[in-house]
């Protein structure tokens, strides 16, 4: 019997593991989900910016397992001053089944600029979709649907005063900062 629960047990665990479609980002560090819509999990890294361009590699999922060569793509910064993102989450806004690169930096200022969000509309290309109301200078950023209405909403924690944000998943596809 102890057999048995041990291997249902391992099941459970490989079975959560496999099905996890992300994960969290924080500062500088990569974070993963189906970018492209092809069923595997890449992995997204944020890289900056040169001028007035920022740029991410993305490391796409192979068909039997592991990743490929990161591709960087580049896209033309909306802002006037240099902040592209340092820490996202792969996510479906709106539940149309299009997953979006939604970005938060910790140098964001200003709550007109809180998030970009990105799609990689082509295997060339990743366009900025728009950006999103938020609380400024967050320190993590994960995704979790608390409303339970079968969109993953963003939560962003801050140790500049706020704490923790929570951004609802539209059905329009945008993020409602709920302060």
């Amino acid at each position: 019997m102890a057999k048995k629960l041990g291997v249902l047990g391992v099941a459970a665990v490989l079975t959560l593991a496999l099905a996890s479609p992300a994960s969290a980002g924080e500062w500088n560090a990569p974070f993963s989900g189906d970018v492209d819509g092809d069923g595997r999990a890449d992995v997204v890294t944020l890289t900056g910016s040169v001028g007035s361009t920022c740029t991410l590699q993305i490391a796409h999922g192979l068909p039997g397992g592991g990743y490929g060569a990161a591709i960087t793509y580049s896209f033309p910064n909306p802002l006037q001053y240099p902040v592209c993102g340092d820490m996202g989450e792969v996510v479906d806004l709106g539940g149309d089944g299009t997953n979006e690169i939604v970005t938060t930096d910790y140098d964001a200022f200003d709550t007109a600029y809180a998030f970009y969000v990105l799609r990689q509309t082509d295997p060339t290309t990743v366009t900025f979709v728009s950006r999103e109301y938020g609380d400024i200078m967050p320190n993590r950023i994960w995704q979790t649907d608390f409303n339970h209405d079968g969109r993953q909403d963003i939560c962003t924690y801050t140790d500049q005063g706020r704490g923790v944000d929570y951004y609802l998943n539209t059905e329009s596809g945008g993020l409602l900062w709920l302060f």
